[in-house]
């Protein structure tokens, strides 16, 4: 990280002290290094890695966009359930964003979104994907979905 080829996400938790048990997601400053060291220079949509590649992306995005984002996290359950990225405000709201890049035919809610939602109660949650634009509610919470590029 102190030679900007990675960027360490460290795990959200309301606990600060358990934040430092679990392990950083690691995400790479320069996408095409990242693919040379996979070892895998194909096609973009053929690879079985272009989730975790898109998601990737959205990070970089997400960190030009330090006043929407201040503080990028992601969050992971006892149980398994994650969301991708947990920004947090500077007043201190937090809203999760999910990537599922992938064609949408109707809203969907991720279950790690779901259960984020369920206990922490966000105003509101986004869904990145592929090509599918809406605005549904969950429980009382605003869910935004859009395309990955309108991050």
């Amino acid at each position: 990280e102190n030679t900007f080829v990675v960027h360490l996400c460290r795990p959200f938790f309301r606990n600060p002290r358990s934040e430092y048990v679990k392990l950083p997601k690691v995400y790479f400053e320069d996408t095409g290094l990242r693919n040379f060291i996979s070892g895998n220079m194909g096609i973009t949509e053929n690879r079985p890695d272009f989730g975790n590649q898109v998601e990737n992306l959205v990070f970089l995005e997400l960190k030009k966009q330090k006043d929407i984002s201040g503080d990028i996290r992601f969050w992971r359950s006892e149980r398994g359930a994650e969301v991708d990225f947990i920004l947090t405000d500077h007043t201190g709201h937090i809203y999760p964003l999910e990537v599922k890049y992938q064609p949408f035919p109707g809203p969907k809610f991720p279950s790690g979104l779901r259960a984020f939602i369920e206990r922490y109660k966000p105003e509101m949650a986004f869904v990145a994907t592929k090509d599918f634009w809406a605005t549904e509610k969950l429980n009382d919470t605003k869910v935004i979905i859009l395309p990955a590029w309108g991050i």
